[in-house]
């Protein structure tokens, strides 16, 4: 039998850096997951993919953060979408 533990304590983080379309936006994918029993972190917020604020995916196992460099400013068209499920993530 294995021993309690605190999942937060023991999450492993997965990140990975992406464009965002025609713009000069870069961003964030968050990821996790507990080392020890596997159990995945579900993010909160609203869901989609927006240049302007961070979203979760549509079953909130990923968190989605925009940014530019402190120097930068937003140069492109402007896209993406967002939605807030009532009750959801």
């Amino acid at each position: 039998m294995m021993a309690e533990h605190v999942c937060a304590e023991n999450v492993e983080w997965h990140l990975n850096l992406q464009h965002f379309g025609d713009t000069n936006i870069k961003y964030l994918e968050v990821k996790g997951a507990c080392n020890v029993c596997n159990r995945a972190v579900s993010f909160r917020g609203p869901a989609g993919l927006n240049q302007s604020h961070p979203t979760v995916a549509i079953d909130g196992s990923e968190a989605v953060f925009p940014f530019l460099f402190s120097d930068e400013e937003f140069d492109g068209k402007a896209v993406g979408f967002s939605v807030s499920i009532p009750g959801g993530n």
